[in-house]
């Protein structure tokens, strides 16, 4: 069974194995596979087609059992890595290894991958547990075989991504679940042809399946919301003041007093319009300190209600939530 195993945990440094045999398993079982059909295939149609039966049958066999001999060469032990002391999270396959910043995760959440279009209709979903950092991209903590399943997923990918969260210490308090179609990670793939001509180098060399880091989403479609006050990643205005001409370029924010477009962000405060040139003062100009942004998820059962969040400095940001607001939707509070 393919799952994240702990083999080293303490205070200090929390470190994942995923192993290699899942992969060597998968790829063998679909070579011998290619392999049986297509010999049988091409000797039954050799009688009616002759020569054609090898071309159209025994050829393409012959390549996927290739393909399988070159899958099961990049199987790879994976190892995920969080040390506090270091500050950072490596993953690691082989020689090769990602290392991102402790600081930079924003989110451990479960991924639930739909494989909509498959051979035969809807393939069953994957989960991983996945993290997501500060910049919008996401790693999904898997060594190449998707672990399927129906639900929130399988138990010991929940129980691994507790066990993350609770490491890490979060904000956040709970694991909350993502669906993604794989259409909607092509469609916004960034990819060009020298990099995918880069991947097919390093498979055919051997090296294909390595730690890598997902493209950010434009939409995060939430089964399970995160509740707690989490940053999530992909407005610009959420960790730094911006002013309101800046701010119109984003969806959900208005400039003219109207309502947000449904799905935007909410504002607990709108800032106000600027217009013109201001008076011009004489003397030492006064010091306005720039204002802060954070976004929160609001959570059940505090609609119209006094709360207090801690922001990411430290301080304890009291806040109105809106009477209209719904829970799971994103806030933006200015401090």
């Amino acid at each position: 069974m393919v799952q994240l195993k702990v083999v080293e945990e303490s205070e200090h440094r929390l470190v994942f194995r995923i192993g290699a045999w899942a992969m060597l398993c998968h790829m063998s079982l679909c070579s011998l596979v290619a392999a049986v059909v297509s010999f049988s295939l091409t000797l039954f149609l050799r009688r009616y087609i002759g020569i054609f039966a090898i071309v159209f049958v025994g050829a393409p066999g012959l390549i996927m059992v290739i393909c399988g001999f070159f899958g099961c060469a990049n199987a790879r032990q994976f190892t995920f890595a969080f040390d506090m002391q270091q500050g950072d999270f490596v993953a690691r396959a082989g020689s090769t290894q990602l290392v991102r910043s402790l600081s930079e995760i924003q989110l451990v959440h479960i991924e639930r991958e739909c494989n909509v279009g498959g051979l035969f209709g809807n393939d069953a979903p994957s989960f991983a547990a996945t993290l997501l950092f500060s910049d919008g991209h996401r790693c999904r903590l898997e060594a190449g075989v998707s672990v399927t399943g129906s639900g929130r997923g399988p138990d010991h990918v929940q129980v691994s991504a507790e066990k993350i969260r609770l490491f890490l210490n979060l904000p956040q308090t709970n694991t909350p679940l993502l669906s993604v179609s794989r259409s909607t990670k092509e469609d916004q793939s960034t990819q060009g042809s020298t990099q995918v001509e880069g991947n097919i180098s390093r498979w055919v060399a051997c090296q294909g399946i390595a730690p890598r880091l997902e493209t950010p989403l434009l939409q995060y479609e939430w089964v399970e919301v995160p509740e707690g006050p989490v940053r999530l990643p992909g407005a610009a205005y959420g960790s730094a003041y911006m002013d309101v001409e800046g701010l119109s370029a984003y969806p959900g924010v208005t400039t003219g007093g109207s309502a947000p477009l449904p799905g935007g962000p909410r504002w607990s405060s709108p800032p106000a319009r600027r217009s013109g040139h201001g008076p011009v003062v004489m003397g030492r100009p006064q010091v306005v300190p720039l204002q802060r942004a954070m976004q929160i998820v609001v959570p059940e059962g505090v609609a119209g209600q006094v709360i207090t969040v801690t922001a990411p400095d430290g301080a304890q940001v009291t806040v109105t939530v809106p009477a209209d607001i719904t829970p799971g939707e994103a806030m933006t509070i200015q401090y």
